[in-house]
């Protein structure tokens, strides 16, 4: 209590404090590291507060999921793109999780959170609700070469028939020689 009521105004006291919580194996450590660390529309970390984020959010993700479900469209592309980095290493069993705040970040106006979902989607691929909530003819508009490398990455790395498909179909018309 004391930590979250006097380590909240800056990320990097915010980060402080929570790694307290990781280092001291608190009870509860996912809720209250979550919410200290995102909680109150906070702005973006530094590594450590990053790496913070993935340590406290790995004790129970479900917590990361819900608070990004709830909070992910108001926070800066900065954080967004933080909290996708976390989520992306989790590479954990999701179950019922809401992760469709992820998916809706491919179409964020903000490249380079296009980029970290298409990232952090990669491990999520043998989940059929996450699969199912990707349009993959919407890389193909993508402006960005470097959204749509990742996105073919990601067809590659799920490798089912139809991202295969895809990724043939891209690879036959996409313009941009890196990305190609």
């Amino acid at each position: 209590d004391l930590l979250e009521t006097h380590c909240r105004g800056t990320p990097r006291e915010r980060a402080a404090a929570a790694r307290v919580l990781y280092a001291s194996d608190a009870t509860d450590l996912a809720t209250t590291g979550v919410d200290l660390l995102l909680g109150d529309r906070p702005d973006a970390f530094s590594v450590f507060g990053i790496d913070t984020l993935y340590r406290v959010a790995e004790a129970d993700p479900s917590v990361l999921f819900e608070r990004a479900a709830a909070d992910f469209d108001e926070w800066d592309p900065a954080l967004q793109q933080q909290v996708l980095l976390a989520t992306r290493h989790l590479h954990t069993v999701v179950g019922g999780a809401d992760l469709s705040w992820a998916v809706r970040a491919i179409d964020s106006p903000a490249e380079r959170v296009r980029v970290a979902a298409w990232r952090a989607l990669d491990a999520y691929g043998w989940n059929p609700r996450i699969r199912a909530g990707v349009e993959f003819d919407a890389i193909y508009d993508d402006p960005s070469p470097i959204v749509r490398a990742d996105a073919y990455r990601l067809l590659g790395a799920w490798g089912d028939p139809d991202a295969l498909a895809t990724l043939q179909g891209a690879a036959a018309a996409e313009p941009d020689a890196r990305a190609r």
